[in-house]
């Protein structure tokens, strides 16, 4: 089982401000789960894109795949940032509990590190109430978005 990296608890960045990124994550892995139990473990390539808007800071995200779109909906965003220490946490209205999402429509988003490498993506959804994980077996394969020095590496043509 991986162990990853760790943050300080900063809800809300109530400690301090987090930085905000765009990223965008390729998973082979996506497992619904209600309740503690896996109830759809699908193989495919998932891909997850965000951009974070430089003007109002909240993020917004686009799914790439059409399996899940009975459990999840492809676009949305979010607006407040937390570190909690597994986690980066995108939420809209933490403090109570999510509410206001609507169907299908997530409430949270944690992003998990593994050696500082984006490794897994939840999205937290209460109406209907799953957790949908997707999981990177690629240690965390990141794009040129997360990685400029690999971008400017390929431009040189070093990789």
């Amino acid at each position: 089982m991986k162990t990853y990296d760790f943050f300080p608890v900063n809800l809300l960045e109530m400690q301090g401000e987090i930085e905000r990124k765009s990223f965008n994550f390729t998973a082979d892995n996506c497992k619904i789960w209600h309740q503690g139990n896996c109830f759809v473990d699908l193989q495919s390539t998932f891909r997850i894109s965000a951009e974070v808007n430089p003007i109002n800071k909240r993020i917004k995200i686009n799914i790439d795949n059409s399996d899940i779109s009975e459990y999840i909906i492809d676009t949305f965003s979010f607006s407040e940032i937390s570190s909690n220490r597994d986690r980066i946490l995108w939420s809209n209205n933490l403090a109570n509990s999510g509410a206001g999402a609507d169907h299908k429509e997530p409430c949270y988003m944690s992003l998990f590190y593994y050696s500082g490498r984006l490794s897994k993506v939840t999205f937290s959804i209460h109406n209907p109430e799953i957790l949908i994980e997707f999981i990177s077996n690629q240690d965390g394969k990141i794009s040129d978005v997360e990685n400029p020095l690999k971008k400017i590496a390929r431009e040189l043509g070093l990789i």
